[in-house]
């Protein structure tokens, strides 16, 4: 145990994060492009964090909208524009994830986690669920959902001839149920290595240049 800015903190033996007082994961230095994927390949999702400063403005975010009895999850339906009724609409027809179907919107993460900073933290929030193995012990993903958004990235971002951003500069996961902070709305992690400011502007903004899968 020891004493970090007044915060008693348990370092675990990675050298580079540790776990404070209320169970956060602080990184003492951004993770690289090379270690990110292979946190992300290896799915050893709990060594991902923020900085210590970081993870004590997201409390710090999350402890105003309480103190104003404000919902955390109302509040990120405003950001995206949506309703709950919207949501539960889609999700009552099931469609499939990125279909049409399924209204996505892709937003930078108002709270990063602790990357390089040639890494761009993006979230893709989708009305669609996206399942659970019942097999996880853990409330991953199935291999077959994995695939399926494998395909969507594929087919909107590397073969898309308006960004054409290869494999090798992006990575992306979702967090296991045990791990998620808003649970009641389905987001992927995105991240872009080297992301060019004319394709950030597309990816957020132009939501025709967004290719989405055919139902099957």
């Amino acid at each position: 145990m020891i004493q970090v800015d007044s915060t008693t903190v348990t370092i675990t033996k990675n050298p580079y994060h540790y776990t404070d007082a209320k169970g956060g994961t602080v990184l003492t230095k951004p993770l690289t492009w090379e270690q990110l994927r292979t946190i992300i390949a290896t799915n050893t999702l709990q060594n991902l964090g923020r900085s210590l400063s970081q993870l004590q403005e997201y409390r710090a975010f999350r402890e105003t909208l309480a103190a104003q009895n404000i919902d955390f999850f109302g509040q990120v339906l405003e950001k995206l524009h949506w309703s709950q009724d919207e949501v539960d609409a889609v999700r009552a027809s099931k469609p499939q994830l990125f279909t049409p179907a399924d209204d996505i919107v892709i937003l930078k993460n108002d709270f990063p986690y602790s990357f390089d900073p040639e890494i761009t933290h993006l979230l893709v929030w989708c009305k669609a669920e996206i399942p659970t193995d019942p097999k996880s012990t853990i409330g991953d993903m199935s291999p077959e959902t994995r695939a399926r958004i494998n395909r969507w990235m594929d087919v909107c971002f590397v073969q898309n001839p308006k960004l054409q951003i290869p494999w090798k500069n992006l990575c992306w996961f979702k967090n296991w149920a045990a791990l998620q902070s808003i649970p009641k709305l389905a987001h992927i992690h995105l991240m872009i290595r080297g992301l060019k400011p004319e394709q950030l502007e597309m990816i957020l903004k132009d939501k025709e240049s967004l290719v989405m899968l055919h139902e099957e």
